[in-house]
C-alpha cells in the first residue's frame, strides 16, 4: 500500500468517526468546558472575559484564547458543539501536517511519514479534538515553537528564536501551562 492511500484510508477513519458521533449525539464536554463556553458567552454577549453575567470580575483561572476561538466560531456562524468538534478536528489536522513538514525538513522523510501515520491513529489525537477543551487548539502553537527551535539550532538565525518566542507566547493565551516549557 503507497503512503498516500494510507494517508487517505487515516482520514477517512477521522472523517467517518466524527459522523458516526454525530449521528449517535456524543458527549463534548469534559469538566473544563462548562466554563469555556460561558465565558465564549459572556464575550459576546457582554462584551467582556469574565464568568459573571452580572458583574465584571476579570477570570483568573482560564486565558482569553480558547474562548475567543469559540466566538470566532459564532461569528463565522457555526453554532453548536458539532461544530467546534468539525474545527478542532481541522486544526489538527494542520498540525499534523505542520509535525509532517517541520519533521521532514529537520530529520528526514521516513521519519515525518511514521510520525504523521502515528499522529492521526494516536487515541488522544482521535478523542481531544472531540471534546470542547484548549488541548487541540494549543497544538499548533507547540509545535510551530519547537520546530522554530529546530530551525534555529540548525541556521542560527535569529528569525526563528523571535519566531519560537511568539509562538509559544501565543500559545500561552490557549494554554497557560505551556510558560512552564523551557523553550
Amino acid at each position: 500500500m503507497s503512503f498516500g492511500v494510507l494517508i487517505a484510508c487515516l482520514l477517512a477513519l477521522r472523517g467517518g468517526l466524527i459522523w458516526y458521533l454525530a449521528e449517535h449525539g456524543v458527549n463534548h464536554l469534559q469538566p473544563d468546558s462548562p466554563l469555556y463556553l460561558l465565558l465564549a458567552g459572556n464575550l459576546v454577549e457582554k462584551g467582556w472575559f469574565s464568568a459573571s453575567a452580572e458583574v465584571f470580575s476579570p477570570e483568573v483561572f482560564r486565558t482569553p484564547g480558547y474562548p475567543a476561538f469559540l466566538v470566532a466560531l459564532q461569528f463565522l456562524g457555526l453554532n453548536g458543539l458539532w461544530w467546534v468538534s468539525a474545527a478542532q478536528e481541522l486544526v489538527y489536522l494542520f498540525s499534523a501536517f505542520l509535525a509532517y513538514r517541520g519533521i521532514r525538513s529537520l530529520l528526514g522523510e521516513d521519519l515525518a511519514r511514521a510520525a504523521l501515520v502515528f499522529m492521526l491513529l494516536e487515541p488522544g489525537g482521535l478523542a481531544f479534538p472531540k471534546l470542547v477543551g484548549s488541548e487541540t487548539l494549543f497544538l499548533p502553537f507547540l509545535l510551530g515553537a519547537v520546530f522554530s527551535v529546530g530551525f534555529w539550532l540548525r541556521n542560527a538565525r535569529w528569525q526563528w528564536a523571535l519566531l519560537a518566542g511568539a509562538l509559544i507566547g501565543a500559545g500561552v493565551l490557549v494554554r497557560p501551562a505551556a510558560t512552564y516549557l523551557p523553550i
